[in-house]
């Protein structure tokens, strides 16, 4: 009996240990997905005329990377690494100001973690932003052209 036990045990170990490593497997792909997405976020959003007119601030990041991800749902923590945000209470308080003014919303939760999205669902404000950032893309295309006209002659 003892020995069946033991091959029971073993079986069980190897298992959990098999497991083990394919999350850490998944989790490494995710990490370096989750780099990449850094990097390309991070460079959008230095370039935003949104953040050069409104400031660079936390809630600014965040503001305008769930707009440029309007499709898709993030925890808070993704949100905070995505954004260039690191600290987790700052995130916590920017998107609690958000959501309480209708930029944000609970989308849903997996397991324990809360997801978060822009408010896209023909809320007036959000439709406003998307068409504040419009207008100050065409600001910046009107600049950029009139540039490049003027050092033509």
């Amino acid at each position: 009996m003892d020995e069946d036990k033991f091959k029971k045990a073993m079986k069980k170990a190897h298992e959990e240990a098999k497991m083990l490593t394919e999350k850490k497997l998944a989790l490494a792909k995710l990490q370096r997905e989750i780099d990449e997405m850094e990097t390309t976020d991070r460079d959008v959003l230095q370039k935003t005329p949104f953040l050069e007119a409104f400031g660079d601030t936390p809630k600014t990041r965040i503001l305008i990377f769930l707009m440029a991800h309007r499709y898709k749902d993030y925890t808070m923590d993704e949100i905070g690494v995505f954004a260039g945000v690191k600290a987790w209470k700052t995130v916590s308080t920017c998107l609690q100001s958000l959501i309480r003014f209708g930029f944000v919303e609970e989308s849903r939760k997996i397991g324990k973690s809360q997801m978060f999205s822009i408010c896209d669902g023909g809320v007036g404000i959000v439709k406003a932003l998307f068409g504040v950032n419009q207008f100050l893309v065409d600001v910046i295309i009107e600049e950029e052209t009139q540039n490049m006209e003027s050092k033509e002659y």
